[in-house]
């Protein structure tokens, strides 16, 4: 397990740093914009998105049929992929949090709602990475490259869609929904987020034993 780590790191360093302009990018128009969320968003599909490039490397140099000359488990090609979706994700949370300071000194953001955005991005992203991990093992990238994206739009859609109906817009009175109330839900969602990504971590591994590799 040792190595595949080190082989997905090795990958994520050659693209990584192509990946700093676009985040400095989605900074400045969320400091634009006054939105943190927005950052939060772009930079949890952008750092996430690292898995989807490892994963396209690995197909094009036939890497899970070298593995199997190695002493690798199958279930192992999978468990490495979902280990790094679990430190891009703390990874990306941390910066989030980060960000959520200068930008309640400089907006009129609080820092509770910085925490609460991040929260949702960081739910948000555990859920379409698994799945979009799953699609990719069960139907290969040239097929699920369209299913990833619409599993990380359509989330994303749902959810800031609804928060700016209900909230912008005041459909809903949420003044009584306190931020312990949200600190709870966020809880809530991210603990389901992880069983769901456990239980897609367990179908891809069901998925990659059954192929012919």
């Amino acid at each position: 397990m040792r190595g595949l780590l080190v082989k997905e790191i090795t990958i994520l360093k050659n693209n990584v740093k192509t990946q700093l302009f676009t985040v400095a990018l989605f900074v400045a128009m969320g400091l634009a914009l006054k939105n943190i969320a927005y950052v939060g968003m772009m930079l949890t599909i952008t750092i996430t998105n690292l898995l989807i490039i490892t994963l396209s490397y690995d197909e094009a140099c036939a890497w899970n049929c070298y593995a199997m000359t190695l002493p690798v488990r199958r279930e192992s090609l999978v468990t490495v992929k979902y280990i790094l979706l679990y430190v891009l994700s703390a990874f990306s949370m941390g910066i989030t949090l980060l960000l959520g300071i200068p930008f309640s000194m400089i907006t009129e953001i609080s820092l509770e709602e910085c925490v609460i955005s991040t929260g949702v991005c960081v739910i948000m992203a555990l859920f379409s990475s698994s799945l979009s991990l799953l699609l990719c093992f069960k139907f290969g990238m040239a097929k699920a490259r369209i299913m990833t994206t619409v599993t990380y739009m359509v989330p994303f859609a749902l959810v800031f869609g609804l928060y700016f109906l209900n909230v912008k817009m005041h459909w809903i009175d949420m003044n009584h929904v306190t931020d312990e109330m949200m600190y709870w839900v966020i809880g809530l969602g991210l603990a389901l987020s992880l069983v769901l990504s456990l239980v897609f971590w367990k179908i891809s591994c069901h998925v990659i034993r059954g192929q012919d590799l």
